[in-house]
């Protein structure tokens, strides 16, 4: 049944995926249906087209909140780990690490999981996103880590001597020497990105790039916290900076 085809390709394309290499078996699947049902014509003007057109332009809509969204989660739990203190670094570690694989695995097939300005500047200097998208994704990733910053704040603002603070992103380089720990950080950054594009973009992690990126996230906080506090996220350093003395 034609209408029941092309209602599926709409549906498909519901999950458009902006990393196309990460999930190509939903590419496959459009596409099979597209060309054994929607003529030429109607690719381009009819049914079929104006199903992917609007298809793709609610997801397009949804992007900046889910950037947004999982900014917050990020900065609210990760944060939220080090103010407790509980497991010390390798709690705070896997508290970032699973929020990011879990948020790549909920969001990944709506915005390619951008949750970090500087994820998303790569990206944006490989072609991977438009420069006018990557601003819309930094308004949103400052102001999840923003608002996830005053959520906590108003929770934990009174455990510990220093409440939240002990939520920012600093280590043992940061004040003593600071272009040593921005060396750090851009090292660790590094390896986050390459990961990014090469097991996601590129789709060779397949079904893993999430857990792979959030396993990334883990070793590199795991090695470099105590360092300079292995933000790799701008975003994730701005919120608590916000309510911190020492930044």
């Amino acid at each position: 049944d034609f209408t029941r085809d092309v209602n599926e390709l709409e549906r498909q394309v519901r999950a458009f995926n902006p990393w196309p290499g990460a999930f190509m078996e939903f590419d496959g699947a459009m596409l099979k249906i597209h060309r054994a049902h929607v003529s030429p014509l109607q690719q381009g003007e009819g049914v079929g087209g104006r199903a992917a057109s609007v298809g793709q332009r609610l997801i397009v809509a949804q992007q900046p909140a889910v950037g947004a969204r999982g900014t917050f989660a990020l900065v609210f739990i990760g944060a939220g780990a080090a103010v407790s203190g509980c497991g010390g670094l390798v709690g705070v570690a896997l508290a970032h690490g699973l929020v990011i694989a879990t948020f790549v695995y909920a969001y990944g097939h709506i915005s390619g999981a951008h949750f970090n300005p500087a994820v998303t500047f790569g990206l944006a200097l490989n072609g991977t996103v438009r420069w006018g998208d990557a601003v819309y994704y930094w308004v949103a990733q400052f102001l999840g880590a923003a608002i996830a910053a005053v959520s906590l704040n108003l929770f934990v603002g009174n455990i510990g001597a220093n409440g939240i603070q002990e939520g920012a992103t600093i280590g043992l380089l940061t004040s003593p020497s600071p272009f040593i720990a921005m060396a750090v950080e851009a090292v660790l950054t590094f390896f986050l990105l390459n990961m990014i594009l090469h097991g996601m973009v590129a789709g060779k992690a397949g079904s893993f790039a999430g857990l792979a990126i959030g396993l990334t996230v883990t070793f590199a906080i795991l090695a470099g916290g105590p360092m300079s506090g292995a933000s790799l996220n701008p975003a994730r350093s701005f919120g608590p900076a916000i309510f911190s003395t020492s930044i």
